[in-house]
């Protein structure tokens, strides 16, 4: 399983230049006109400040608790207000963070992230399988069709597990495969591709490898109960042969960006 570093995932760092402070987290004109409309009080306007900003560089909300200290202090010094006199835990359980949220989405144009939004993640995961091996590419395929629609990006492990399971129904072949690729079970179909082109079967019904009940298999048309076995002559014939090739992908491995480092949003 990939680490969120190992994917374009986007992540604060918790070391950060003074230039870079400058340049992607110092609020433009429109931004603090914003901020000066939606909120009363110093201590929501920088807490807005700061939710807006590492939103514009992340595409999706964090807790302001977890903002590393030099981002969210160098927006309250504008106001001359120090990062210990804010009440960064009571900000994120109020409502006002809530409103806030709402606020940021719509200047932004950016929608949270629903089920039409994971349809999307779901297209790009199966479009990515077909010619890439990673989950790692998987992912970062998914980030950048979320980002292009305009979609807030949903939790790591939120996508980490969607692509995981959408993976599980490929099988690609690529150089580096092991000997014992064609023993390998297809999760989809629950039958590898040696028990389905050879017809191995058990006495208990269970290629091997194979759980012990098996109902369905799409690729043969064959139902394989308990204790029977695969019709005698047409296990390995052309047309499970064929279904068996036309399935099977092979993965060419492309190497992305490991973090993004401009705003998504602006």
């Amino acid at each position: 399983m990939p680490a969120v570093h190992e994917t374009a995932y986007p992540r604060l760092k918790h070391s950060i230049s003074n230039e870079e402070l400058h340049e992607s987290y110092t609020p433009s004109a429109d931004e603090l006109a914003l901020v000066d409309e939606a909120s009363k009080g110093t201590g929501p306007k920088i807490c807005l400040l700061v939710l807006l900003k590492v939103f514009q560089r992340l595409g999706y909300f964090v807790r302001l608790r977890d903002v590393p200290k030099p981002i969210a202090e160098h927006i309250s010094l504008l106001f001359g207000v120090h990062y210990g006199a804010i009440e960064w835990e009571a900000y994120d359980e109020s409502w006002t963070r809530r409103r806030h949220v709402a606020l940021i989405r719509e200047y932004l144009n950016v929608r949270p992230f629903d089920q039409s939004a994971q349809k999307i993640t779901e297209a790009a995961f199966r479009s990515a399988a077909e010619t890439r091996e990673d989950l790692s590419d998987l992912i970062n395929a998914a980030i950048e069709e979320l980002i292009r629609h305009r979609y807030e990006l949903p939790a790591y492990r939120t996508l980490l597990d969607a692509a995981s399971r959408i993976r599980s129904c490929y099988l690609p072949l690529s150089p580096k495969s092991n000997c014992d690729q064609p023993f390998r079970i297809i999760p989809c179909v629950r039958l590898s591709p040696f028990c389905l082109s050879s017809g191995r079967i058990a006495e208990n019904g269970s290629p091997y490898p194979m759980p012990t009940r098996i109902n369905g298999c799409p690729w043969t048309g064959f139902r394989i109960n308990g204790g029977s076995r695969l019709p005698a002559g047409t296990a390995g014939t052309s047309r499970s042969s064929k279904s068996i090739a036309g399935t099977l992908r092979c993965a060419c491995l492309r190497k992305r960006p490991r973090s993004c480092r401009t705003a998504i949003w602006s």
